[in-house]
């Protein structure tokens, strides 16, 4: 049998108007719970816990008058009775266009906030003209100098140049021995003019023992280092070189 069929549509009516609970009104009736919300649903009743579905214009009007009094939606629920919600009168006045007459008081003692300003910057100076970038330096011309004034003056100084030269260079002598292939103890100052640098001839006699780490005869020793290396380092030089070396 259809439940609709068994409830009557005026008796549910007349028990729910009457406040009872849904356990109740199923308890009257016969039927569950379940089917007191199905039925209440099909006859369009409203929620008891949220209001009725359809409020009345004096509903409407007194909900309107204490939103315009700037209660809020607590105050406001509390007011009306126990089936109201803040989340009911607030979905009222969203529905009835309420919210936009509402006055919006200050609270007492709420300070009015300032809008922030921007504190004007100077100007910056402008910045300084870069200077120009120097040319770039030409190559130096070894043919000429502010010191050679003539062709003859260089020829002086380039002969000058090939005799200090030729000084240096030694003929080799029968201990010569190949720069690559020179032993421990024997001489490195070059001698010989060879026409490759791999044939360079060293002196290869025995070297001078009368230095630390001495890489040439007495000869070339002497030609090599500034002072008389046969006599011993003045007393000066061996104190700097101790501090150098406490250093």
């Amino acid at each position: 049998m259809n439940i609709f069929a068994k409830v009557s549509r005026a008796e549910f009516t007349r028990l729910w108007e009457a406040g009872l609970s849904g356990t109740q009104i199923g308890d009257r009736l016969g039927i569950s719970e379940t089917s007191v919300r199905s039925i209440r649903k099909s006859f369009g009743l409203g929620d008891r816990r949220r209001g009725n579905a359809l409020h009345t214009p004096e509903t409407v009007e007194h909900v309107k008058r204490l939103w315009l009094e700037n209660k809020s939606a607590s105050n406001i629920a509390r007011l009306m009775g126990p089936t109201w919600t803040r989340n009911m009168v607030i979905g009222m006045v969203h529905r009835h266009g309420l919210s936009e007459g509402r006055k919006t008081n200050a609270k007492p003692g709420a300070v009015a906030k300032t809008a922030k300003v921007k504190p004007v910057r100077e100007p910056r100076p402008p910045k300084p003209p870069k200077p120009p970038k120097a040319a770039a330096p030409q190559p130096f011309d070894l043919s000429k100098s502010k010191t050679d004034s003539t062709a003859e003056q260089r020829a002086e100084k380039a002969a000058a140049g090939r005799l200090i030269i030729k000084r240096t260079i030694d003929a080799a002598n029968d201990n010569s021995v190949p720069m690559i292939g020179r032993s421990f103890g024997q001489c490195a100052w070059p001698v010989g003019t060879p026409d490759r640098a791999a044939d360079q001839l060293a002196c290869g006699a025995p070297i001078y023992q009368g230095i630390e780490k001495c890489s040439y005869c007495l000869d070339h020793a002497q030609r090599a280092f500034a002072r008389d290396i046969t006599q011993p380092k003045p007393k000066e030089n061996l104190e700097r070189a101790n501090r150098r070396w406490a250093a």
